[in-house]
């Protein structure tokens, strides 16, 4: 028998773990568990109990990210131009696809390539901003319709319309929004520009895509993104611009 630090008699063993330090503890339920130190039973146990669904679940995650990343870069290769509605509410949506369905064709896509349309892209007007924000930065999106409020902060990621003369003869005066750049001036200090990068919807020919009596009517505008990593080429964003104004690609003689 043991005895205890006022020398009474216990009947615990000298060798009881309630008498080892913690460390000594830790390590001999370390021990235990070691899997060297368990035979074959013990192993096929352990595993069952500890290891088995562990690694079932690290398998499916694993196969499930393999499979996700396979088809959308798979889909992206697809993706010649996007077209993004920022809010389920400013558009019906079937009417806006009749359109990117023309686009395909003005753009004479090659089979299984297409326009893609994302519409309610930050699921309302006010929310979700991280995830436009996300597509903007990663140059996914080719042409963006929102409200000048949705708009106005990002302008700079926006073509100049204004830059180039035939763009000009296409958009009349009174469809024609100007946004503010942030630029730097010659001695590198933060400067402003007033840039005209917007066509008012109501212009183009999604205006008819605009539910009746919308509050939003008069303040949609359409954009043209300056930088994206799909094939949109001059060609592609000449034929845009002529299309959402309403002039055949084909009439033009272009």
């Amino acid at each position: 028998m043991a005895q205890n630090i006022e020398n009474k008699k216990t009947t615990l063993s000298d060798d009881a773990s309630i008498y080892q330090k913690k460390e000594e503890r830790d390590s001999s339920e370390s021990v235990k568990n070691n899997w060297s130190n368990l035979k074959g039973k013990e192993k096929l146990k352990y595993f069952k109990d500890y290891l088995l669904i562990p690694i079932l679940i690290g398998i499916v995650v694993i196969v499930a990210v393999f499979f996700f990343v396979r088809s959308m870069f798979r889909d992206q290769q697809h993706i010649q131009y996007t077209v993004a509605v920022m809010s389920t509410k400013y558009l019906e949506a079937d009417k806006v696809q009749e359109h990117i369905d023309e686009l395909e064709k003005v753009f004479e896509l090659e089979k299984n390539d297409r326009v893609e349309l994302e519409i309610g892209l930050g699921k309302t007007a006010n929310a979700g901003m991280a995830e436009f924000m996300t597509e903007l930065m990663a140059g996914t999106l080719d042409v963006i319709i929102g409200t000048e409020k949705d708009l106005e902060d990002v302008s700079g990621h926006f073509i100049g319309l204004d830059e180039v003369d035939e763009v000009l003869e296409l958009v009349p005066e009174e469809a024609r929004v100007s946004m503010t750049y942030d630029t730097k001036d010659s001695d590198g200090k933060d400067s402003a520009e007033t840039v005209m990068c917007g066509i008012k919807l109501k212009y183009t020919v999604f205006a008819d895509c605009i539910p009746e009596g919308s509050r939003y009517a008069d303040s949609l505008v359409l954009v043209f993104v300056r930088t994206n990593q799909h094939k949109g080429e001059l060609s592609k964003y000449w034929r845009s611009i002529q299309y959402v104004m309403g002039k055949s690609y084909y009439e033009s003689g272009s």
